[in-house]
């Protein structure tokens, strides 16, 4: 029996689907002179709810799901950084989904995913909000608007352009652009930490972008020019 615990978006993240095998061996112990075959074998599927700063939520809280098994996978290929701006310290793996769980009886909850919005500090904003401030730039070919990490804001704005062949447009542009849809004296509130240009965006199988992996793009580029 498959037990299918998260559906996530991209391939590379499937979902955790580990196999119970429990009734099996129970069976199968009958016939091995009572050596436990069940001790040796672990497929467990453990998940915590956190907040921003990695803590445990409180029952009834919602909170962004991280998963440890020995069924799932223990990084990326060849790609460290990435690796690491997904598992914590402990290898917990940190989904971009969010969950609360009910006090009462134990029922999970989906939350939606955290990359659907921008939780920027008090505020809730909507990447479609973002894009159309800055889409109708003369220079602009395609934007997409993606939150990442921020130890004091919970995410960071993050703002990625492609920009049609030949054209310009600087970084302050597309932050004067998003400003100016701001109210007068509020504008430090909704800032972009982070314009970046691609040359082309990461896809995921079916063709569309890779929206968490471009997230982690941002942030390991921000993060690099921080520490160089």
């Amino acid at each position: 029996m498959l037990v299918k615990l998260i559906k996530t978006e991209g391939v590379e993240m499937a979902d955790l689907q580990p196999l119970n095998v429990k009734p099996m061996l129970e069976l199968l112990d009958r016939y091995t002179g009572g050596k436990p075959l069940l001790e040796h074998l672990e497929c467990a599927v453990h998940m915590r709810l956190v907040d921003s700063d990695g803590r445990d939520v409180e029952p009834g809280q919602r909170g962004r799901i991280l998963v440890k098994s020995p069924c799932m996978f223990r990084g990326y290929p060849n790609q460290p950084e990435r690796t690491a701006a997904r598992f914590n310290k402990d290898n917990w793996f940190m989904s971009y989904d969010q969950a609360r769980i009910d006090p009462s009886n134990r029922h999970v909850f989906s939350g939606g995913r955290i990359d659907a919005i921008i939780l920027h500090g008090q505020y809730m904003l909507f990447p479609c909000w973002l894009e159309a401030m800055v889409a109708p730039h003369p220079a602009v070919k395609k934007v997409i608007s993606v939150p990442f990490s921020d130890v004091v804001l919970f995410h960071a704005i993050g703002i990625c352009i492609i920009k049609h062949p030949g054209a310009s447009v600087s970084e302050e542009e597309v932050i004067d652009l998003v400003l100016s849809h701001v109210v007068p004296g509020k504008e430090f509130l909704i800032r972009p930490k982070a314009v970046l240009f691609f040359d082309k965006f990461p896809l995921k199988p079916d063709g569309t972008v890779d929206k968490p992996r471009l997230s982690d793009i941002v942030s390991e580029r921000v993060n690099d020019g921080m520490n160089s």
